[in-house]
Formats: C-alpha cells, sequence, structure tokens
C-alpha cells in the first residue's frame, strides 16, 4: 500500500491578491450556507414547537406521551428538565422520575464534596 500524500503546507503571507479573495469568497460561501442551514433547522423546530401541544391532544396513547415527556426529561440538561416536567400535560410518573433524579445528582454531589474533603484533610 502506498501512503498518501500530504498535503503541502500553505504559507498564507505568500499569497497573491488574487488567492486572498479566492479564499475570502469560499470563506464567504462557507459562512452563508452555514447561515441558510441553520435558518432550516430553527423553521423545523418552530413548526415541531407549534404543533406539539396539538399532537399532544391528539394522541390516544398514554404510554407514548409518557415515553415522549420521559425522554426529553432524560436526554435534557437539569434545568430544562424541570421545565418540560412543569408542562401541563406532561404525566406524574415523569415528574417522580426526574425527582429521583434530582435526588441521586445532589446526592453524589455531596459524595464528591466529602470525598474532596476529606482528601484535602489527609493531604495536609
Amino acid at each position: 500500500m502506498t501512503k498518501p500524500k500530504k498535503r503541502p503546507i500553505i504559507d498564507r503571507r505568500r499569497q497573491s491578491e488574487r488567492q486572498k479573495k479566492a479564499e475570502a469568497r469560499i470563506d464567504e460561501m462557507r459562512d452563508k450556507l452555514a447561515i441558510d442551514a441553520r435558518a432550516e433547522e430553527l423553521k423545523t423546530l418552530n413548526a415541531m414547537r407549534d404543533t406539539f401541544n396539538d399532537a399532544l391532544w391528539q394522541c390516544d396513547d398514554d404510554r407514548l406521551i409518557h415515553d415522549i415527556f420521559s425522554l426529553l426529561c432524560r436526554v435534557a440538561k437539569m434545568s430544562d428538565a424541570r421545565l418540560i416536567a412543569g408542562h401541563p400535560d406532561c404525566p406524574e410518573a415523569v415528574r417522580d422520575e426526574l425527582n429521583t433524579r434530582v435526588e441521586e445528582s445532589r446526592r453524589e454531589k455531596k459524595d464528591r464534596s466529602r470525598k474532596a474533603g476529606s482528601d484535602n484533610k489527609a493531604d495536609a
């Protein structure tokens, strides 16, 4: 097997004006594409947000609603999960799951701080 060829290092100080302008155009096009992609993503998220409550109202499967809220709470940051659990249609079981998660997180923080405190005393 042959080794892939290494790309030469580009010395930007030695670029001609024409090369600098071409690179600037490429950067500008990349920026526009990123902005357009973000705009599309926001349109999609807004459409989902606008139809979420209607979809919940039309859903007859309580287990599906529980699973949706449970998944959202599991993947969200703790502060966002609390907001999600505050939704009027969020099942009580999901709120209980979140409260359990909050308590576990607090216990872990206490254990870590105790362990760090005992390690600091042992070092002294």
